[in-house]
């Protein structure tokens, strides 16, 4: 049943990394930077995945995983605010 899951989250996986490419692409943003913007997404499922095992220790490890994905997230959109105002701020 694990097995299950996990290709149903690899599917989710490509078909959602698909869509925020071709996304991305409209504004002609670098792959570069489109890989740090998937980066996330496929800690999150990796993550997912492993809470869907049953073992406890490996639930505890996708725990973490779902977890550093949201800091991750979060430090990288601190970053990016705090690299924008600098950049505004020079300009002034």
């Amino acid at each position: 049943m694990f097995f299950v899951y996990l290709i149903t989250e690899i599917t989710v996986l490509f078909i959602a990394a698909a869509l925020v490419l071709n996304f991305l692409r409209v504004f002609g943003i670098r792959k570069n930077y489109m890989v740090i913007m998937m980066f996330p997404l496929l800690l999150f499922t990796f993550g997912f995945s492993l809470r869907l095992s049953g073992i406890s220790e490996i639930v505890d490890l996708g725990f973490f995983f779902t977890d550093f994905t949201f800091v991750f997230i979060y430090i990288m959109f601190t970053a990016s605010f705090m690299l924008g105002q600098i950049k505004y701020w020079k300009k002034q």
